[in-house]
């Protein structure tokens, strides 16, 4: 998805003891039945209402990922999986890797909140895709006029030399 994450600034530092709501994105609350994808650790689920749900997964040992880097990488293509996995079947708010919510209460809290914030992107974003495109500049050909012409007659010299594709 590139950089379409959407930025909320949600991560409360809690003791990883207690269960956390990893959440991976919003989305309206899913009609007919979607493939849920394998989380980092566990299966994900829908938490939300008749009309916003977050995919979350929870029991999460966060102590593993931030001490090994290997699962930390491996949590982080884990992410990117599920947010993959959603969007081809549904139009998500996908959010950040790491984004946790203390407590199944917060997060339901959060979304009845900002549930009319994220129903209109979730429909303005409806049947649209982000893509990157990267541009690179082609190498700018070198004209020779001679250094006798000058003012206009150069410009036109010069112009006249150069092609456009």
């Amino acid at each position: 998805m590139g950089t379409g994450y959407l930025n909320v600034d949600i991560r409360f530092r809690v003791p990883s003891r207690f269960p956390l709501m990893y959440t991976f994105a919003f989305l309206k609350t899913p009609i007919v039945a979607l493939a849920m994808p394998i989380g980092i650790e566990n299966s994900v689920q829908f938490i939300g209402n008749d009309s916003l749900s977050a995919v979350v997964e929870s029991d999460i040992s966060l102590d593993e990922l931030k001490n090994d880097d290997a699962a930390l990488m491996q949590g982080v293509l884990s992410h990117d999986r599920v947010i993959r996995e959603l969007f081809l079947q549904t139009t998500i708010l996908p959010l950040r890797f790491g984004t946790c919510f203390p407590s199944l209460q917060s997060l339901l809290t959060h979304l009845d909140a900002n549930q009319q914030t994220y129903l209109e992107k979730l429909t303005q974003f409806e049947g649209k895709a982000e893509y990157s495109l990267k541009f690179a500049p082609l190498p700018f050909p070198e004209v020779s006029v001679p250094s006798e012409t000058k003012g206009k007659e150069y410009f036109w010299r010069r112009r006249s030399n150069i092609r456009f594709s």
